[in-house]
């Protein structure tokens, strides 16, 4: 069984690349809006939008602030 979803969140402590690959077809199906933490590896916040782009859905990626402490 095929279900639609519109929304996914995820904050899985360091998993969102895995979750996001395991992830793909629905992703890629649905073209559902993403919030996805990218602040637990030093480089989610490149290799994660880098995932998502590898999906051939178009997405505008959106960051907010809040993970500047950590790294910036």
């Amino acid at each position: 069984m095929k279900l639609s979803i519109s929304f996914l969140k995820a904050n899985v402590e360091g998993f969102e690349r895995e979750l996001l690959l395991g992830a793909r077809d629905t992703i890629s199906r649905c073209k559902l809006c993403l919030s996805i933490c990218i602040y637990h590896l030093p480089d989610d916040w490149k290799k994660i939008p880098e995932i998502i782009q590898s999906f051939g859905v178009n997405y505008k990626m959106c960051f907010s602030g809040l993970f500047d402490h950590v790294y910036g």
